[in-house]
């Protein structure tokens, strides 16, 4: 008899208690293995969060790269010129 085919013949031969002993065993240790992932979900969701925060913080602090596509360009007075420079809103090279 193989191992697998012994394990299952002992648990279902055995008593009412020992098979409640081994079921709550094996509940326990799953318990314990979601639990590990949650706390890996966690901490990854912690490292997205702060990786977007540093971004957002990286956009707010410099003003030109989040103005990249605008198709608008200040004038020399502080106002918008309002047609496009080039294709696709760039500056022709």
């Amino acid at each position: 008899m193989g191992p697998i085919i012994g394990i299952r013949a002992r648990f279902l031969m055995g008593t009412n208690k020992e098979r409640i002993e081994h079921l709550e065993s094996r509940l326990g240790a799953v318990q314990e293995r979601l639990q590990q992932m949650e706390f890996g979900m966690n901490d990854k969701l912690h490292h997205l969060e702060e990786a977007l925060n540093r971004l957002s913080n990286m956009l707010l602090a410099n003003p030109e790269s989040s103005n990249h596509g605008n198709h608008h360009q200040e004038n020399e007075d502080g106002g918008h010129d309002s047609e496009p420079k080039g294709s696709h809103g760039c500056l022709p090279p």
